[in-house]
């Protein structure tokens, strides 16, 4: 799913840092009127780390992927539980810039070891391997990773035996032309061996067998169309892969004397050919229609017949195996939570792996507070001016938006938190202790959170009406009505259901979950949500999912209904945020431009340009002045200006944007991973004054205004 910070754009424009103000903002429907000020960074103070953590891969099946811990026999036996996990170190994006370690915890002692990946001479890797992207476990009964986009370029081929709790590096099988491929797919043959295919640019299809130590690459590129090998499977004399996904081809490779034959064709991405190893034989299939491989020779069993043989592979333990513990890691704290099929049940700390800092995102105020969000950590902290940062504890999902009711006269406000899965709604109070922890991952929920912990589990968004389609299966974006309800924006991921992610809309009051569905919100993604000035309804933004055509639905809680719908046609990039500005205007903005929208004429009424390239990160308005904020990017990715504009609203027709820039702000990590995503004025104690607070970065930064 679904990484909601925003990427940095890598194309630098030149010279923009000797712009004026007057150069870089530009109106095409109102005044500018420039300020002469300044810009300067020591008004802005680095508050420090927030989130830290592991990026730990631990379900690692091969059988479901992703979804199931793998558990291999203990070290020199044939019995005994082993559960191995792989460290990825620091993780720039999805792709680590350390090296890859395999983790192995032993339940015969309860203890664990981190093996390194050592090369052929012995000697610990180093560099980064790249992202994995396959594994499976070798009939030699030793596990196998393929990574891609490793930084010198192409994809490693790393084996893992967990008899010795030994890994090598065996290299970057795929080159071409001087410079090295990617590996994208992996299976075993009947033969038992080892077959892998590659992935880089047109023509750029090859194959490879290994066994007993012996790597075998056919280096002559399948064709000169595809650009990766989607299936492979082999015997002891041929290799049969699959190109594809723009058109599909099936080739046998004889690998006596590298001759070659294309064996099945299909045009088009509607009718792929899949591949699978039995004992017997390998077999395609494409559509009903199964085909056992014999050389160059392709044998249909007829439609709807499969093989009469077993799939060839090999996992020391079946999914289901009750005698496998139950396991939940913990990568913040750094322990393995386990229950025992016996009941017994405690931790185990794993030391030796790398520690990242995690990007802070979401961002609200509420009870004389900062509250923070960790993203996909799914972790809660505070920010309190005078005390500093207070971690609450972490949910049992990723984390993408918070509200709270925006009444003042309610006193303590509850915390509702939401995000994916299935659209997970939870309430936090504040006034009482976190209890929702990982020791209740083996409960029948599956998470952390209950409708009896703190923070407690509201409801599911996802397919609350029971009509398939309707209802978040992520919730992006959440606001909180003065009469009590939550309203929340995200989109629908149920791909048998819609084509693709679809926007959704919907609400919660007093237990009760209320979706809406119309036949258009087929054609959309959500974008942003904002709460209307009358404090009981919602603007939701949203995006086509091709072209420009943006649109903007008013939802009415109280009746379950999209009661107005504005077209809002923006430029270039269609990815927005609004915000409400009066009862009548929205402010918005949309790469390197902000507009403001007026929702009685439906069209936008003022639009202010930075230089292209100088994209927009994130907005706040100003509540004591309706002054509006941006933050966006400046000489650098890791670079960015804060400039406030100051619109004279009297007259809707000639609204003028005095503008000036505010400050610099260097990112101090220099991480060019996080960007920023939110800004949030929030008061200092009973002093009145407001401060801007910035999130997305991996520190939280404050600038006084």
């Amino acid at each position: 799913m679904k990484n909601l910070f925003l990427i940095a754009c890598t194309m630098l424009v030149l010279g923009s840092c000797q712009k004026t103000i007057d150069e870089v903002v530009a109106s095409p429907t109102g005044k500018i009127l420039p300020e002469a000020t300044a810009p300067s960074s020591s008004s802005i103070e680095n508050l420090g780390h927030v989130f830290t953590g592991t990026n730990v891969s631990w379900k690692l099946h091969p059988l479901d992927a992703n979804n199931q811990p793998l558990f291999t026999n203990a070290p020199g036996q044939q019995g005994g539980h082993s559960l191995l996990m792989i460290d990825n170190g620091d993780v720039d994006g999805n792709t680590p810039i350390t090296a890859l370690k395999f983790v192995s915890v032993n339940f015969q002692n309860f203890t664990s070891k981190v093996i390194p990946v050592r090369k052929a001479d012995g000697s610990a890797v180093t560099y980064s391997m790249g992202r994995i992207v396959r594994y499976i476990f070798g009939m030699d009964k030793k596990f196998y990773l393929a990574t891609e986009g490793s930084p010198a370029g192409g994809g490693h081929l790393i084996q893992y035996d967990p008899n010795t709790q030994t890994a090598i590096d065996l290299g970057k099988p795929f080159k071409k032309n001087g410079y090295y491929l990617d590996i994208f797919s992996l299976n075993v043959g009947t033969d038992g061996a080892l077959f892998a295919g590659s992935f880089g640019g047109d023509g750029e299809v090859m194959t490879l067998r290994y066994k007993d130590g012996v790597m075998d690459v056919n280096s002559t590129p399948l064709d000169n169309t595809s650009r990766y090998v989607v299936h492979v499977s082999g015997d002891s004399r041929y290799t049969y892969a699959v190109c594809g996904k723009n058109n599909w081809f099936l080739y046998a490779i004889d690998r006596t004397n590298g001759e070659k034959k294309l064996l099945m064709s299909h045009a088009g991405s509607s009718a792929p050919i899949e591949l699978s190893t039995n004992t017997d034989a390998a077999y395609a299939q494409t559509g009903p229609t199964h085909y056992k491989l014999t050389g160059f020779t392709a044998t249909s069993l007829g439609a709807y017949n499969r093989p009469a043989s077993n799939r060839v592979y090999h996992v020391p333990y079946q999914l289901g195996d009750k005698s496998c513990p139950s396991v939940y890691w913990d990568g913040i704290d750094k322990k393995l939570h386990y229950k025992l099929s016996s009941g017994a049940n405690g931790t185990i700390d794993v030391d030796d792996i790398e520690e990242d800092v995690y990007p802070t995102s979401i961002m609200m105020a509420a009870n004389n507070r900062i509250y923070i969000g960790g993203g996909k950590q799914g972790s809660l902290a505070t920010y309190t001016s005078g005390i500093g940062f207070q971690k609450l504890g972490r949910t049992s999902m990723e984390v993408y938006t918070m509200a709270a009711n925006p009444n003042t006269a309610a006193g303590v406000n509850n915390i509702f938190v939401a995000g994916y899965p299935k659209g997970t709604l939870l309430q936090y109070n504040p006034t009482q202790n976190w209890t929702a922890d990982a020791t209740g991952f083996y409960s029948a929920n599956g998470g952390f959170a209950t409708t009896s912990t703190n923070p407690k589990q509201l409801a599911m968004f996802q397919n609350a009406d029971g009509a398939g389609v309707n209802g978040s299966m992520v919730i992006v974006g959440m606001v909180h009505t003065t009469n009590g309800y939550v309203i929340t924006g995200g989109n629908n991921d149920r791909i048998t259901a819609s084509s693709g992610r679809e926007l959704s809309m919907g609400s919660y009051k007093n237990g009760l979950v209320r979706n809406i569905w119309r036949a258009e919100f087929a054609n959309y993604e959500f974008q942003s949500i904002t709460l209307n000035k009358d404090g009981k309804t919602a603007i939701i933004g949203a995006k086509p999912k091709s072209g420009t055509a943006t649109k903007l639905f008013k939802y009415d809680p109280e009746t379950n209904s999209v009661t107005d719908v504005y077209d809002l046609q923006l430029w270039g990039e269609v990815d927005y945020k609004i915000q409400s500005l009066t009862n009548d205007l929205l402010v918005g903005y949309c790469d390197h431009s902000l507009f403001i929208y007026d929702l009685v004429s439906k069209k936008i009424i003022s639009r202010q340009d930075l230089t292209p390239g100088e994209r927009i990160f994130t907005m706040g308005i100003n509540p004591l002045n309706n002054e509006v904020f941006v933050t966006h990017m400046y000489r650098l990715a890791t670079n960015f200006r804060i400039i406030k504009y100051k619109y004279n609203l009297d007259d809707k027709s000639n609204i003028g944007a005095q503008s000036t820039v505010v400050t610099e702000l260097q990112d101090k990590d220099l991480n060019e991973r996080s960007k920023p995503c939110n800004m949030l004025f929030a008061p200092i104690g009973a002093s009145g004054i407001s401060d801007l607070y910035i999130s997305g970065l991996n520190s939280l930064y404050r600038l006084k205004v």
